[in-house]
């Protein structure tokens, strides 16, 4: 992911900038695969992910988190000027996860199942070594953020080594009319003693998660494009999965 890319819809107008111009601390976590986002009013949180770090020639899961003001990056990017300054970033070693989701309730973040990998993920021979490590865990925290200063606080963390053991899944906003709002996980991968993915969705609230043994998912247990389509007349949702990959 060597570009940032604008696009307007409406005239499939577009306009991009380089990432080159970045310092390595910054460029190197924005291009890295399967992090974690989320977008707070106009600012992005970028946490995680699995890339390349060129000080030492190989792969890791970076442990940071990286915030831009989207509106100004858009308007840098469509007027061709320097992007630099716009970035913001600390290193926390409780944010060295991939594969999971960052989603946020009321002011606290939810970082959400992943792992921590590093070395090369598709090096099989001898010579590759990795070190592979899953959270089991729903970290929770707040963001502190004047513009110019981040830090985190508030952390806590819910610890399930069986039912969070989860990586690469798909995750959805969800109410509830008991508990209010929340998340609902659905599958994701691998099971601690089998090379499988996980059939039971969680539902995640702001003081609980409940695994629903009652029901089979046979379908996307893969990350994948998904989208969460509400009946407000029938007060029920529907989740529509687009492709993805299955046990069946």
């Amino acid at each position: 992911n060597n570009l940032i890319y604008v696009v307007d819809p409406a005239t499939d107008q577009r306009w991009t900038a380089p990432v080159n111009t970045l310092p390595d601390n910054i460029r190197e976590p924005i291009t890295s695969s399967n992090m974690q986002f989320y977008l707070n009013d106009s600012m992005l949180y970028m946490v995680g992910g699995y890339g390349w770090k060129d000080s030492i020639q190989n792969f890791v899961t970076w442990p940071t988190l990286t915030a831009v003001n989207m509106n100004r990056l858009m308007d840098a990017v469509i007027n061709a000027k320097p992007i630099d300054s716009l970035f913001r970033q600390i290193t926390d070693s409780s944010l060295a996860i991939c594969g999971a989701h960052l989603a946020k309730l009321d002011s606290t973040y939810y970082l959400i199942f992943g792992h921590r990998f590093n070395g090369y993920y598709d090096r099989s021979d001898t010579t590759g070594f990795f070190e592979q490590q899953y959270s089991n865990q729903i970290r929770k925290f707040k963001i502190a953020d004047d513009g110019t200063n981040l830090s985190l606080y508030d952390y806590k963390a819910v610890t399930d080594t069986n039912n969070f053991h989860r990586r690469d899944y798909n995750l959805l906003p969800m109410y509830d009319v008991y508990r209010g709002d929340g998340f609902l996980v659905f599958g994701g991968v691998f099971r601690k003693n089998a090379n499988l993915p996980f059939f039971t969705p969680i539902e995640i609230f702001k003081d609980t998660a409940l695994v629903r043994n009652d029901f089979n998912q046979n379908l996307s247990q893969y990350h994948s494009a998904v989208c969460a389509l509400n009946d407000s007349a029938g007060m029920l949702q529907h989740d529509l999965f687009f492709g993805g990959m299955s046990m069946y």
